[in-house]
């Protein structure tokens, strides 16, 4: 009987990640899924994924070629690569997903990447996308966060009418709803942990690395 990853980690884009804690989530994964056009930088790092995912139209064909028996292609055009592994990690009851390269390429694909967080942050109860600066992460109703004296916070709602309430914050939310999409944004942390809820929703925060704020 095969033995169900727990730890998957998704190379979403050819953008590969340089800070250390975003790198080491490829190394110590259990069970790698590469979009289909990051699979030159994966390679080139001399890693090798699990799966590789997408509508295969941007990989080259010595790519197709070596890694021919892990291809997965879904031609589905209502959903992009990185939302197509998400699915699959869920079709595999992956417990816990870490999303790198996600990005640092074309913007709008960089804000839909991280607005895909909140589709499923009430499905995956820990994914996170890790990027050069920090970290975004879904909370379904309420969430504690390990933290530090000064760490940036940022919390997005793409819900105007969401109550949000926070503890730990140097600018606490109160219990009230974020209506524009930079409203909860350059917050900063006063402990060792702080903790946002927004009940019957799903939010996202940001935080930054230690040296990063």
């Amino acid at each position: 009987m095969s033995t169900i990853p727990h730890y998957c980690t998704i190379l979403a884009n050819g953008k590969y990640p340089e800070h250390p804690i975003a790198h080491k989530s490829l190394a110590r994964s259990d069970f790698i899924i590469c979009c289909d056009g990051a699979i030159a930088a994966l390679d080139s790092d001399g890693l090798t994924p699990h799966k590789i995912i997408g509508d295969m139209d941007s990989i080259s064909p010595t790519m197709v070629e070596k890694y021919r028996d892990i291809l997965i292609q879904d031609t589905d055009q209502d959903s992009n690569d990185l939302e197509k592994a998400i699915f699959y990690s869920l079709s595999q009851n992956i417990s816990k997903i870490d999303i790198v390269g996600a990005t640092g390429l074309r913007e709008d694909h960089t804000i839909r990447n991280i607005f895909l967080l909140t589709k499923f942050g009430s499905q995956i109860k820990d994914i996170r996308l890790l990027t050069d600066f920090g970290v975004f992460q879904p909370i379904s109703d309420e969430g504690t966060f390990t933290s530090f004296p000064g760490q940036q916070v940022s919390v997005f709602s793409p819900d105007p009418n969401l109550l949000i309430e926070s503890v730990g914050l140097k600018y606490p939310l109160d219990k009230i709803p974020l209506t524009e999409i930079h409203s909860g944004t350059l917050n900063e942390s006063i402990s060792d942990k702080f903790s946002i809820s927004a009940p019957n929703g799903v939010v996202i925060v940001f935080t930054t690395y230690k040296g990063k704020s």
